[in-house]
């Protein structure tokens, strides 16, 4: 690739200024911009050292004079012991960094804004996550440690949100325990991923059987040991772990008064601003990227001519960096079923395509809701650029309507579910139905916050199967047997087959056992209907009564599965039903080429996508730039885990490792060469400080 030289507007050579150049820029301020700037400030990431290694590093960080004698104690009815005086990890040394990090925000709430957004929205209680995907790059279990340290690795079975609607929620499995109501607890087990799911006297009858004989050759799916890993954290738990993680690394945005995060262009104009030496987050919407040779004037007024990106925001400011990592999640425009965007076009006098949109860039498991990303252009500095309300997305048109509304537009603040006329209905006791198209656990959440806003009917529309899965892959991804699984995914050379991989090993949409209890307590109250292999056979929409009028027809399919589900409607029939209102859980697009940013350059760097997602290298980099992919958009390298925050996780690693080696060779080139005997010129003797014994 011929790098030429980049032009502005006008036409003149672009041109940044010492402040205005940085070494990174992330782009997003969500779960995985947070591990990938925590993984490149730590210097004992978990990743590259064993458990034992870890430990004996930080045995030999330890301060140097004599520390008093370590106390311990239990903080429950545990086995667990804590050290004294070590309930948190902030105490640690301030850290730095070699190379100058900017995070470009555009919400201006800091750290994960859209994601406590989704979560609020929705009211999740629990993630769907294990206890190993975290943020945390120095240790596998910090999420648990942490759990443990506060006193909140209190468990509960995973039945507890269906038991505490009906009053008895029990912190055990004891029928006794039924009868006292405990408190919420900040752990839920995983259900079916360890043995202790099939009693003894259950496993002796089934002794003769297959299944009886290859779990006992081979074992349960995940070891017995790891049990306390395979429980979902609460939402309160995962945000202040993260909090906590921000201030460990002391990575707190700068704010304003009004507490929204300082601006880019604010920072910029600011001539006492500086850098953090960690890392810099502030608020900023993408609107362009470009790479090519660009000029850094320095502080004495010096020029320097380099290759670079030349980052254009919507509030017009310029920057430049030397590398780019996009963190933006799925970022791309909501997926709206082709009937439902007729009725649309007609009813809002509008086009799709013509559409600005508005979606969210998340990760986890909740990424079935990821959305952000939007053309509307900020204030500028000189009108209001501090006004809180600008900076609140707005949602655009093409993710809700009249009558009906994505779950992108669910989850923006600034939109209001139910609106006004459903209120008054609801308020007046007056029937009112809401149909949920979905599938994933998105459109579950939807369908229990229907129900607890008081719809009277809720209808839960399935084009498959009711799919009930604890994470959004298979076990196997992440059980004892997990190198099986990624040895064949990495030994395909084929784009399109390792996607066919990813798509068997998550399935589509599904839905994790706590959510699928409380749904069938929802079916089993009548205020859910439940119609699996179920699609719209036509729909339309009366403005004057605010009704819709549909007619479903559901798939000649019988089998074992369906007949726990409360659809009354006969298999290979047609039947027409009215309601309220429309909710669309259907997701989001994939397709890196098409995120707003990447328009310019798109057209001068051509990689090809599989399914909207871009075929990177196995160091997740853009084609021949240092443009770096992490979450969803590194599912080609990373597997079914990239959508959450197993696979961000591996994809900080695989990011951070490439731009240290980056920097160690661009210093090396740079230092004089040792000499020829030199004892560091060997492995062995690869630590300078070793004392080499001359005797020998």
């Amino acid at each position: 690739m011929a790098v030429q030289q980049l032009y502005d507007r006008d036409g003149n050579p672009v041109s940044v200024s010492k402040k205005q150049y940085f070494d990174i820029v992330v782009i997003g301020s969500g779960p995985a911009a947070l591990t990938l700037v925590t993984r490149i400030l730590e210097d004992r990431p978990a990743a590259i050292y064993l458990e034992d290694e870890r430990r004996h590093l930080h045995w030999l960080k330890r301060q140097t004079h004599s520390a008093p004698t370590l106390q311990t104690r239990k903080p429950g009815k545990t086995s667990d012991r804590i050290i004294k005086g070590l309930d948190d990890k902030t105490k640690a040394a301030p850290r730095t960094s070699k190379l100058s990090i900017l995070i470009l925000d555009k919400l201006a709430d800091g750290w994960l804004g859209q994601w406590h957004r989704n979560f609020s929205a929705l009211e999740i209680p629990y993630l769907r996550s294990p206890m190993f995907f975290h943020p945390d790059p120095s240790d596998l279990d910090g999420l648990l440690e942490y759990a443990v340290q506060t006193n909140r690795a209190k468990s509960g079975p995973f039945t507890y949100l269906s038991d505490s609607m009906d009053g008895h929620a029990s912190s055990g499995r004891r029928r006794s325990a039924k009868k006292a109501p405990v408190e919420r607890p900040d752990l839920l087990e995983v259900p079916g991923v360890v043995g202790k799911e099939v009693s003894k006297h259950k496993f002796k009858q089934s002794r003769l059987r297959k299944h009886a004989q290859l779990v006992s050759n081979l074992g349960p799916i995940v070891n017995e040991r790891d049990r306390r890993d395979y429980q979902n954290p609460s939402t309160p738990l995962f945000r202040d772990f993260t909090n906590q993680l921000v201030e460990r690394y002391h990575i707190e945005p700068e704010r304003t008064k009004d507490g929204c995060v300082r601006s880019l262009s604010d920072w910029l104009q600011d001539d006492e601003s500086s850098r953090h030496s960690t890392a810099t987050l502030l608020r900023a919407e993408v609107a362009n990227l470009d790479y090519g040779r660009l000029q850094v004037t320095n502080f004495d007024d010096s020029a320097e001519d380099i290759e670079g990106f030349s980052i254009e925001t919507s509030d017009g400011c310029c920057i430049g960096a030397r590398y780019v990592i996009s963190a933006v999640g799925y970022g791309g425009r909501p997926q709206i079923p082709p009937w439902l965007q007729n009725i649309a076009r007609k009813t809002n006098h509008s086009t799709f395509a013509e559409a600005d949109y508005h979606t969210s860039s998340g990760s986890d498991d909740n990424n079935s809701l990821s959305s952000h990303d939007s053309e509307d252009s900020a204030p500028s500095s000189h009108e209001e650029a501090h006004d809180k309300s600008t900076m609140e997305p707005k949602p655009c048109y093409d993710c809700y309507g009249e009558g009906w509304a994505h779950s992108a537009a669910i989850c923006n603040p600034q939109f209001v579910f139910p609106n006004a006329t459903l209120n008054a209905r609801i308020k007046s006791r007056q029937p009112t139905t809401v149909i949920v198209i979905g599938g994933g656990l998105s459109s579950a959440q939807i369908c229990d916050l229907c129900v607890r806003k008081g719809f009277t009917k809720v209808i839960f529309l399935l084009r498959g199967y009711f799919k009930v899965k604890p994470f959004d892959f298979s076990i196997d991804w992440v059980g004892k047997y997990a190198n099986v699984n990624k040895m064949q995914f990495w030994q395909s050379d084929d784009a399109t087959e390792r996607m066919q991989m990813i798509c068997d090993a998550r399935t589509g949409g599904s839905i994790n056992p706590p959510y699928s209890k409380i749904l069938l307590h929802h079916a089993k109250t009548g205020v859910l209907e439940i119609k699996t292999h179920t699609e719209v056979e036509s729909a339309s929409w009366d403005p004057h009564t605010q009704k819709w009028t549909f007619t479903f027809h559901r798939k000649d399919c019988m089998d074992t599965e369906t007949q726990f589900m409360n659809n009354k409607q006969e298999p290979g029939t047609s039947a027409s039903c009215e309601a309220d209102y429309l909710i669309s859980s259907t997701g989001s697009s994939l397709g890196f080429s098409t995120l707003p940013f990447m328009h310019t350059l798109a057209t001068k760097v051509v990689v090809p996508e599989v399914g909207g997602v871009p075929i990177v290298n196995e160091d997740l980099q853009y084609g021949p730039i240092p443009l770096y992919v992490i979450g969803s958009y590194s599912a080609i390298q990373i597997g079914p885990t990239a959508y959450n925050l197993g696979g961000i996780r591996e994809g900080a690693d695989r990011v951070a490792a490439k731009l240290r080696q980056m920097e160690e060779k661009e210093s090396d080139s740079t230092e004089p060469p040792p000499p020829e005997n030199a004892v560091s010129q060997y492995a062995h003797f690869s630590y300078h400080y070793l004392p080499v014994d001359s005797s020998e």
